[in-house]
């Protein structure tokens, strides 16, 4: 006879399932042998509509898709506008300090790593088997998630398991593994068939909830080793394939890279949703613009996954105040992006000099904002006192963010004033009559001044205020109750 306490030390399967339509289900249970086949009773479920109040935040709205109206932005289940905003944390012993400050400061996105030095869920030395107590930890981070309203980028592997950890990885031939150099990754059959195994078992285990906001099928896939680009991008088209087909949650699919020099068309795959581009450095609003305007061709969400001053934990260190974390989340917020960029050195940047409130404020400045079927056109200039004003247009208005590319190539310049008096500049294109314009302070995320301008024939003149700091421009036509489509 078994006793309850040993009965709950026991291992036990478990059925997650968490339906994204109401009506009628039925469930049955099919179990396999060597013996034969058992089947369970049929049993009849009813799905009733979501009640928000009674689920966690993270579970509210349901899954992250594609937004139906505009295939540049996303949305959740629910039809409600999700902009991604947050950070990345790929690799802690503890997630919980980095949920609560996400969730203090209104973000709504962070990616994970499996990786050695990380989430260790595929055991080095038995390939195609997994670390439970790991996974448990995942299991942990997800509830944690939810509760937080945090969706997060689950990312199985990273370019570095082909370069410099390829002694820690579980596909090596000297651990067990199929593979005897680190190009085969991509392309031998026992190498491929293990990967999915890992993606079977991910899917199974987590895709039941609505906090995976997407599944990566590896970080920064351009870095890894490999023989020619089209071995990866075949790689990618099957993983991706894969991942739809076993998918019963169908989260998004995604894949990352640092370069244009990469074949852009590994973002064609009609598999792969989103488009991850990451990239450092100082000069961030020409890193941006240079980084993210050529995958505006593709009509699908695009984002700056990882952003940092350097790729060195050491190259943020000038930057005390976070004068090019502050530029990166406003000029990603007043780009064509579908999500702000998304911050890397977690621990000892964002953490140790409590930059948080660089997020926040940021934060603020998109509450509320629905980007769908909205500004499609990208522009930047510079004007006198080394302003640059770069954002976002449409006939209706625009968002636009107002900076010294100085100041974040070389913080140490950022004392002063950003104008010293006021200029005036036009924006082209607009539909004629009254605009309201808000002036958002960078550093505080508060509306420091309002104005009003009309527009004649297209053109609507603005006057940039004189302001001590970085300062963003929302410029709306009078009368619009909202942003979304009508």
């Amino acid at each position: 006879m078994i006793r309850n306490a040993e009965l709950n030390n026991l291992p036990v399967w478990k059925i997650r399932f968490t339906p994204r339509e109401t009506g009628q289900y039925t469930l049955q249970f099919y179990v396999r042998n060597s013996a034969g086949e058992l089947r369970t009773e049929e049993r009849k479920l009813t799905v009733v509509p979501e009640q928000r109040a009674s689920l966690p935040l993270g579970r509210q709205g349901g899954n992250v898709i594609v937004s139906k109206r505009d295939p540049r932005q996303l949305e959740l289940d629910s039809g409600d506008p999700f902009f991604m905003f947050g950070q990345n944390v790929c690799w802690t012993k503890n997630w919980t300090p980095y949920l609560d400050a996400m969730h203090s400061y209104g973000g709504n996105t962070m990616r994970i790593w499996f990786c050695p030095w990380g989430l260790t869920i595929e055991r080095k030395n038995a390939p195609g088997s997994y670390d439970l107590e790991e996974a448990s930890r995942l299991d942990q981070l997800i509830e944690e998630a939810e509760d937080r309203g945090i969706r997060i980028i689950v990312c199985f592997t990273s370019h570095g398991m082909t370069q410099f950890a390829w002694n820690d990885s579980p596909y090596n031939a000297i651990n067990g593994g199929p593979c005897g150099r680190p190009e085969d990754f991509f392309t031998n059959n026992r190498a491929r068939a293990q990967f999915k195994r890992l993606l079977s078992y991910a899917t199974a285990r987590w895709g039941a909830s609505p906090a995976v906001h997407s599944w990566e099928l590896c970080n920064e896939i351009d870095l890894a080793k490999y023989v020619w680009p089209d071995d990866v991008m075949r790689w990618s088209r099957e993983m991706a394939g894969y991942l739809k087909s076993i998918d019963a949650h169908n989260h998004l699919v995604t894949v990352s890279t640092t370069t244009t020099r990469f074949p852009i068309e590994i973002f064609a795959d009609s598999h792969l949703d989103w488009i991850q581009i990451h990239s450092y450095g100082t000069d961030v609003s020409n890193l941006l613009f240079e980084r993210l305007s050529p995958f505006q061709t593709l009509p699908k969400p695009l984002v700056l996954g990882e952003f940092g001053g350097g790729t060195e934990s050491r190259d943020d260190i000038p930057d005390q105040d976070g004068a090019r974390l502050q530029a990166a989340l406003w000029l990603s917020a007043c780009s064509p992006s579908a999500g702000a960029a998304m911050p890397w050195w977690w621990d000892t940047y964002i953490q140790a000099r409590d930059l948080y409130p660089v997020l926040g404020a940021a934060r603020k400045f998109l509450a509320g904002e629905d980007r769908r079927g909205r500004y499609g056109t990208w522009v930047r200039k510079m004007y006198g006192e080394n302003i640059e004003v770069s954002g976002i247009l449409d006939s209706q208005g625009g968002r636009f963010y107002v900076h010294k590319p100085d100041w974040t190539q070389n913080p140490e310049n950022r004392r002063g004033v950003l104008l010293t008096q006021p200029q005036t500049i036009e924006l082209d294109g607009l539909n004629d009559g009254a605009y309201k314009i808000e002036y958002w302070d960078a550093k505080t995320g508060a509306v420091f001044e309002q104005q009003a301008a009309t527009a004649k024939e297209g053109k609507l003149p603005i006057t940039l205020s004189a302001h001590p700091g970085e300062y963003a421009l929302k410029v709306d036509r009078a009368g619009r109750a909202t942003l979304g489509l009508k």
